[in-house]
């Protein structure tokens, strides 16, 4: 439901935001237009999900009363969600990272003292469904209170603006859906072809790669706002090329440890799993290129290069499709794979969009110029 609810339109307040940051009157401009939007993708998504979950939950014995109350709950985390991604997306563009770093801190903190507390009183899980919500919706507001300091209310939003986030949205949807559920294909295709070790040990491996998740974060609230704001195509280009460059050597670092430490590494695991030295290698190499893969896609949504972009999930498909026709399935090899071809393939098209993103941007940037 979150990706239903968003699925580009905070990439387009970026891309769009980044242009007019220093003009509040239009910096307040886009961001209306984006809550107008996600306001109401967030209404279809509750619409379309709710029903579901309800439907699941209620396959699982679970009363009426508790259906009712986790629909609330969703809603409300939805609601907050909104709050949350909008309002820190304004922060970071106005490069005051801290503001939305301490929304996030604070609720994160009331989150784990109340979960905490919870463990040891109640322990049902009502209880803690309605703590991450709150937190949720507590970090929302906690970014609207800091962000409402850099726009203004605007009675209308642009309609061009309107027009241009729902050609993003159009453009990502089916990306957005599908790496949702990629997981759960690699997921299934490990419980009908491997084993319960094959899943253990897959499982163990992903854990080591969590880590990367902290340099993408970092990478997106710190480097992101900063590129959407270049406005010379010069300066884009460069700094396209550093910083994707910077991830890549990220990763090339990453797997040079796994080749030279790979016991060290597997160590942190436990015993059971030292065996698994080349799997790591794959592993490790597999989420260098989602690196750079996260990287050109990012990087691409924050200057509003996504025309296209839903080619790769094709392109993501055959690789997949091809690669288990040729690989043994029930290997943690293949896993990693599968796993990694969800980076891999788009990596060209991404490329090949931000190339014409910087030919159409200086030429736009030159028109000026020559008239």
């Amino acid at each position: 439901m979150v990706i239903l609810a968003d699925s580009g339109v905070t990439q387009s307040l970026l891309a769009r935001g980044g242009a007019v940051a220093s003009e509040r009157r239009r910096f307040s401009q886009v961001v209306q237009a984006a809550l107008t939007l996600r306001r109401r993708f967030q209404t279809t998504a509750l619409v379309v999900g709710l029903p579901i979950l309800i439907v699941l939950l209620r396959s699982y014995d679970v009363s009426w009363g508790q259906c009712a109350f986790a629909g609330a709950a969703v809603a409300a985390a939805l609601y907050g969600n909104v709050k949350q991604t909008v309002y820190s997306t304004v922060l970071f563009l106005q490069l005051r990272p801290m503001d939305a770093q301490r929304a996030a801190v604070a609720s994160a903190s009331g989150r784990f003292a109340f979960t905490v507390a919870a463990f040891l009183l109640f322990r049902h899980w009502v209880v803690f469904l309605a703590i991450s919500a709150a937190a949720v919706v507590a970090q929302g507001l906690l970014a609207e209170r800091r962000a409402r300091l850099h726009f203004d209310d605007v009675d209308e939003a642009s309609a061009d603006d309107r027009a241009a986030m729902i050609v993003a949205f159009k453009n990502q949807l089916l990306g957005a859906v599908y790496f949702a559920f990629q997981p759960q294909i690699t997921v299934w295709i490990l419980t009908v072809f491997g084993t319960a070790q094959t899943v253990a040990e897959v499982g163990a491996l992903t854990r080591l790669s969590i880590g990367f998740a902290l340099i993408t974060a970092a990478f997106s609230g710190l480097a992101l706002p900063r590129f959407a704001r270049y406005r010379d195509a010069r300066m884009v280009r460069r700094r396209y090329v550093l910083l994707v460059g910077g991830m890549a050597l990220v990763g090339a670092a990453a797997v040079a440890a796994a080749w030279l430490f790979p016991r060290l590494i597997l160590s942190v695991l436990g015993h059971g799993y030292l065996h698994l030295e080349v799997e790591l290698r794959w592993m490790v190499g597999a989420t260098a290129v989602g690196l750079v893969s996260a990287a050109v896609h990012l990087l691409n949504t924050a200057r509003g290069w996504v025309r296209g972009i839903w080619i790769g999930v094709p392109a993501t498909i055959l690789m997949q499709v091809l690669l288990a026709l040729y690989v043994d399935l029930s290997s943690v090899k293949a896993a990693i794979l599968i796993q990694a071809s969800a980076s891999a393939a788009p990596i060209a098209i991404n490329v090949a969009i931000a190339l014409r993103g910087m030919r159409e941007g200086a030429r736009a940037i030159a028109a000026p110029d020559r008239a």
